[in-house]
């Protein structure tokens, strides 16, 4: 089934410390764009983590796509799910833009021509034509984000997890990404579990809303 599934899963950061994650169930599905909420420190980044196998729960059970995650290698999850960290130029390190996008494409099986078709595709998609020869470390944040978000589509998830996408950009470029997100929804059916505390951006978007605290869901809207 195309979903993430968690049964009574719990996580913590050692083995002395009390759980950030404490006995919780629910399911994302890849077909939704799903939010976060929830103040600092109440389990948010670490229960995306858990969704894409970056962490694996000390208890229950994380079901990535009807397979369970503790067989699963990162690389295996990668075909799928795709995580934009809430600082994207931490994923950013090649020479120009367009190497950028056609870098994880060259571990996909893709031929060169695929490779460049692809490439070009998302030049245009994002809007990134213009700056294609430029260093990704140099460019705007808007820029970068969707430079991150484009190299993501390349590889077609079935699933983008973003952690707080909205912290950097100011109202223009939050309308700009909520559109994107829209766009990808609609066109290449790629589902979003995303986590933020922008009301703005949450009240533009999402079809399934989660309340987190202290490591659980308190309601869901």
């Amino acid at each position: 089934m195309n979903k993430i599934s968690l049964e009574n899963v719990s996580f913590s950061y050692s083995q002395t410390k009390n759980d950030v994650i404490k006995n919780l169930s629910m399911d994302i599905y890849s077909k939704d764009i799903t939010i976060i909420q929830g103040a600092n420190g109440s389990g948010k980044t670490t229960l995306s983590k858990l969704c894409c196998n970056i962490y694996k729960p000390n208890n229950g059970i994380v079901t990535i796509f009807s397979k369970d995650a503790k067989n699963l290698s990162l690389s295996d999850v990668a075909k799928d799910i795709y995580y934009l960290f809430q600082d994207p130029q931490k994923q950013l390190f090649c020479e120009s833009v367009e190497d950028e996008i056609a870098f994880a494409l060259k571990y996909q099986n893709y031929t060169l021509a695929q490779i460049e078709q692809t490439t070009n595709k998302m030049l245009e998609l994002f809007n990134l034509n213009d700056i294609k020869k430029s260093y990704p470390l140099l460019l705007s944040g808007g820029e970068k984000q969707r430079l991150a978000i484009a190299c993501g589509v390349a590889i077609k998830p079935k699933l983008m997890i973003m952690d707080e996408p909205t912290s950097s950009l100011d109202t223009e470029n939050m309308i700009n990404l909520v559109n994107i997100i829209l766009k990808l929804k609609h066109d290449y059916n790629i589902g979003f579990l995303i986590i933020s505390h922008d009301l703005d951006f949450i009240n533009r978007i999402g079809d399934v809303k989660y309340m987190m605290q202290n490591g659980g869901v308190i309601n869901e809207t």
